[in-house]
């Protein structure tokens, strides 16, 4: 049963989720979003299970997957918290339609920053996850989706050729001695201790894994909050970096920055963090990555709500996946089983995203999920669209 994938997607969902529970399910419905994104819905009441499914061509070239960032006043920002229905209510325009989105990565409640990497339209929103790796979801600019623990080094190479380690991106209160901020952070650093600030303006589009060009606006010795203009990167050097940036930057010098993602991938465009990986290589391996990864034991165990995103082993399909918990309707399912429906739905890898009461499924601008908190939907950190062009 499992090999007929001639069947078409809602008969092949049907029968691969009634093969897994071992009956037939009561609901099924289903729909053609847009030329390759379909959605299904289905729900099992004797279990009782709701599940939902976005399944993405990546070959069809009008179509994307994005990540964003939540926001405040329509822009993203590191430190916010936005309902996944919003995003993409705030990111659908008159050149882009958000046809899907779910919610993406786990995150600090108290001021929203995601645990992870965050990579959004080759921009990195946040450089360091939490210790041990965590695994993160991402996509090349060639339209490549992978999955795996990586880390992810900046640095800055100047007009004289010499090259400056930058310790961290858009944490104000790092100990580190060079620190970059861009538009995610806000208007301003929030920088406390005096240094050398450097305005850098991009001239060349940002990606991960890719040397971008830029030039040095301006150059400012022992000061320290400095305001972000849009469309720049500000550079705040102290310690060893100070003399350093003194010696080596000047004003209207082109310099150089390369975000390095480790072990390489190509140049990414897209990033977002998980916790843990469950599939790899088409095997159900979610108990090795979740001892990799430190995951709790209370949250992998439990049936709870789930989120999840899964890719073919071609690379050329994607598999968006909510699972409904902690209702009556729906009690949720355990990470193990999450992994065994995600490789009976055709995913040869596939990660654990945000869970709980932040599982959402948005479809053309509606929640098609049962949100599990009492007061709905919840203000998550980012979420992962689907895109397409309209023209």
């Amino acid at each position: 049963m499992i090999g007929k994938r001639n069947l078409g997607f809602p008969l092949l969902l049907f029968l691969l989720l009634a093969h897994a529970y071992g009956q037939s399910s009561d609901t099924v419905t289903t729909e053609v979003l847009a030329p390759g994104v379909k959605h299904a819905s289905l729900s099992f009441p004797s279990v009782p299970l709701k599940v939902n499914v976005l399944e993405v061509d990546l070959s069809n070239p009008r179509l994307n997957v994005e990540t964003a960032k939540a926001g405040k006043d329509g822009n993203g920002v590191l430190n916010a918290k936005e309902r996944t229905s919003s995003i993409a209510s705030r990111k659908t325009n008159d050149s882009i339609l958000v046809v899907g989105a779910i919610n993406g990565d786990f995150f600090d409640v108290q001021d929203g920053a995601p645990i992870n990497i965050q990579v959004e339209n080759g921009e990195v929103v946040k450089r360091r996850g939490s210790i041990p790796p965590k695994s993160i979801f991402g996509i090349t600019k060639e339209k490549k989706p992978f999955i795996g623990r990586f880390t992810l080094a900046l640095r800055v190479i100047t007009a004289k050729g010499s090259v400056l380690k930058v310790n961290n991106l858009n944490e104000a209160n790092s100990a580190g001695e060079a620190i970059l901020f861009n538009k995610f952070y806000g208007e301003r650093t929030g920088t406390v201790a005096y240094g050398v600030v450097v305005w850098l303006r991009p001239i060349s589009t940002m990606v991960v894994q890719d040397t971008v060009r830029a030039v040095v606006d301006s150059l400012i010795d022992l000061t320290g909050n400095a305001s972000i203009p849009k469309g720049s990167y500000v550079l705040i050097a102290r310690g060893k970096s100070r003399p350093f940036v003194l010696k080596d930057f000047a004003p209207k010098d082109t310099v150089k920055f390369f975000f390095g993602l480790t072990p390489r991938v190509g140049k990414v465009t897209q990033a977002i963090g998980g916790w843990p990986r469950i599939v790899r290589e088409g095997k159900n391996t979610f108990r090795l990555e979740a001892e990799a990864e430190e995951a709790i034991p209370a949250n992998t165990d439990r049936r709870h709500p789930r989120t999840a995103v899964g890719i073919s082993k071609d690379r050329r399909k994607l598999y968006l996946v909510t699972v409904d918990g902690r209702q009556d309707s729906s009690i949720g399912i355990t990470l193990d089983e999450l992994a065994n429906l995600m490789i009976r739905f055709g995913a040869h890898d596939a990660i654990n995203l945000d869970g709980g009461g932040s599982t959402t499924m948005v479809v053309n601008g509606r929640v098609v999920n049962s949100p599990s908190d009492p007061t709905g939907e919840r203000p998550v950190s980012n979420a992962l669209l689907v895109t397409m062009r309209r023209k």
